[in-house]
């Protein structure tokens, strides 16, 4: 998880290599994403 949330910090929205190089990590959504790593803020 630690290197998707990398990719936010550096603005690279690859999520498609995000999710190669963490296979297990099934992103559906940003805001899946935010819930994931608690940065919703809703």
């Amino acid at each position: 998880m630690k290197v998707l949330v990398d990719y936010l910090i550096t603005g690279d929205s690859d999520f498609s290599e995000a999710r190669r190089l963490i296979p297990q990590v099934k992103i559906v959504s940003v805001r899946d994403f935010a819930l994931a790593v608690g940065l919703d803020s809703t």
